[in-house]
């Protein structure tokens, strides 16, 4: 005798795994005070969005409002093939006087106060300049990083 219909094959459910170049392999924690919490799960949850995409989200946009800073994609990662911010400066003056008025408005309305006229002069505080060009070279693997002895409790 025959066992009757055939089963259909379970669906593994969940998350589809993202493309390796979207990873994100990094972490941050954050100490906040409980209430800040509260807000950040109730804005988070009005969008249909998880707590942690939401506060992902604003620091995206915040950097991404900084005219100094290169562009990113929604995920966070550097567009390449803009051109980098102290070169777009050079070469486009208008518009990077456009994009840093909007980001003072928005520095103004969030933290209450202008923002600081060396931010726009001094060339090392814009991106790469501001880590060693990194994006302009490809990590020594021989190099020696220098670090801090740790701390230990009782010493």
């Amino acid at each position: 005798m025959v066992g009757g219909l055939p089963r259909p094959v379970p669906r593994k459910r969940g998350v589809k795994p993202r493309p390796r170049e979207e990873i994100r392999s990094e972490r941050l924690i954050l100490r906040a005070h409980p209430d800040l919490i509260a807000l950040l799960s109730e804005r988070a949850a009005e969008r249909g969005i998880s707590r942690s995409a939401f506060i992902e989200g604003l620091l995206i946009a915040w950097l991404r409002a900084d005219p100094r800073n290169p562009r990113l994609d929604p995920v966070g990662r550097i567009i390449t093939t803009d051109p980098q911010p102290r070169k777009l400066r050079e070469t486009d003056p208008i518009r990077f006087a456009q994009r840093w008025e909007r980001f003072n408005q928005a520095h103004m309305l969030l933290m209450g106060q202008s923002v600081r006229q060396d931010w726009l002069d001094e060339l090392n505080s814009y991106w790469p300049s501001a880590y060693g060009d990194m994006l302009d070279k490809s990590p020594d693997p021989e190099e020696e990083f220098e670090t801090r002895p740790s701390k230990k409790k009782g010493k």
